[in-house]
């Protein structure tokens, strides 16, 4: 079971992660533009480099595998948001861990049904999101901009909190196969201006990964 205890050891290394040094509400304009980028990252275990103008602010050391993983999410919006919901739905590989850090600046996109019907693909760019991981369990921070469409060059920023499916996957044979979105907050600040959550949304992972890297199915 999930316990508060838990929520507070993710909280305080989203602290811990989340300082001036790499803020990705910095690098969204919140304040004065601060490039983050990290360096030396294969897919496999390894110690990693944040790198900011060449000046190392941050190691981190993670064992990350990259299984395919399938997203259903479905994220409903606030009574009067531009935007009645967001979708996204798919498979794909992407590296995740049991606990670590993993830090992306991939470009998004984001399915999006508006207040008056009408559907249309966010794209987000100048993304920077900060997968933080305890025993399984995700918080994150994220932020960007929208680059086409109708909200185009609106602030895209959000941050939540995923459960793993159980507390002891990650130290088992069997690992750990699903998280599940306790709480999120995804907001558009612009022409488009809305709220959302993915609250019970499921990620799925194929295979299943532990401590060790991916379980091993006999």
């Amino acid at each position: 079971m999930f316990k508060l205890s838990h929520l507070a050891v993710l909280l305080t290394i989203a602290v811990t992660v989340y300082s001036d040094d790499i803020n990705p509400y910095r690098d969204c304009g919140y304040h004065d533009v601060t490039n983050v980028e990290i360096v030396g990252c294969p897919r496999a275990a390894t110690r990693c480099t944040l790198d900011r103008g060449g000046e190392k602010i941050l190691n981190i050391t993670y064992d990350s595998v990259s299984p395919n993983v399938t997203y259903d999410m479905e994220a409903p919006c606030d009574r009067g948001s531009v935007i009645d919901h967001l979708s996204y739905h798919g498979t794909l590989p992407a590296p995740v861990t049991c606990t670590g850090v993993i830090v992306s600046k991939d470009d998004d996109t984001y399915n999006a049904t508006f207040a008056d019907g009408h559907q249309e693909l966010i794209p987000l760019t100048d993304l920077t999101q900060i997968f933080i991981y305890i025993n399984g369990n995700q918080f994150f921070p994220v932020c960007g901009t929208v680059s086409g469409g109708q909200c185009a060059g609106d602030l895209f920023w959000g941050n939540g909190i995923l459960i793993a499916d159980t507390q002891t996957g990650c130290r088992s044979e069997t690992g750990v196969e699903e998280l599940k979105v306790l709480f999120s907050d995804l907001e558009f600040i612009g022409k488009c201006s809305s709220r959302c959550n993915s609250a019970g949304t499921t990620f799925k992972y194929d295979p299943p990964i532990n401590r060790n890297g991916f379980v091993q199915n006999e």
